[in-house]
């Protein structure tokens, strides 16, 4: 009896040790999940020094009145436009949702849940160069960012209690913030269809 006693004591013992080592372990993963993000990866340089689409025109003037033309017909507005040097940039602009079926800036739906869970925002950038055989290359680049509070909490499965944003600042777009906590857009990708479409408008209003 007294044998019995001390088995199923030990059991308890070792059941308990093992759900709080797995914890421990749990944590330790958790953590690293949350707050181990490639600084460079949220910043607006890593993804438009990708690589992208592009389309070639003859008539350079026809090509960057084009451009303005696709940033309007999306809702963008545009802010900058360089025409020695070949560049337009729009103003970001915060992601349709769902409902928002009149707008074109968010072509893919997968995307535009995303960006009716959480506030999401595109900015477009038009790279114009000139081609060895005389033509004028354009580039399309769409950049991708969602908002973040600075410090706010960043949950998962693993470590819902203790795992927070990384005070990555570095590099990153910032509102003027009215008080604690700051706004920040971190960068999350390009939206390579949006990319597409732009270039086949462009290329369609050329012919």
């Amino acid at each position: 009896m007294l044998t019995l006693r001390l088995k199923s004591v030990r059991l308890l013992i070792a059941a308990t040790t093992a759900l709080l080592l797995g914890g421990c372990i749990g944590d330790t993963v958790g953590e690293r999940l949350a707050t181990d993000i490639p600084a460079e990866t949220v910043t607006p340089a890593y993804w438009m020094d990708k690589p992208g689409p592009s389309i070639t025109a003859r008539d350079y003037d026809k090509l960057f009145s084009a451009c303005q033309a696709a940033l309007r017909r999306n809702y963008f507005v545009l802010d900058r436009a360089e025409y020695r040097a070949g560049v337009l940039t729009s103003q970001p602009l915060i992601s349709s949702q769902f409902f928002e079926f009149w707008r074109s800036d968010v072509p893919g739906w997968r995307d535009r849940t995303d960006s009716s869970i959480a506030t999401y925002r595109r900015t477009v950038r038009f790279e114009l160069a000139a081609q060895p055989d005389g033509t004028w290359q354009c580039k399309a680049k769409v950049l991708v960012e969602r908002q973040s509070l600075v410090g706010s909490r960043a949950t998962n499965a693993l470590q819902p209690q203790t795992s927070f944003n990384p005070p990555v600042t570095e590099g990153l777009s910032f509102d003027s913030p009215v008080g604690p906590p700051p706004i920040a857009w971190l960068a999350t990708a390009r939206d390579a269809q949006l990319e597409r479409d732009m270039l086949e408008y462009i290329g369609d209003a050329l012919h």
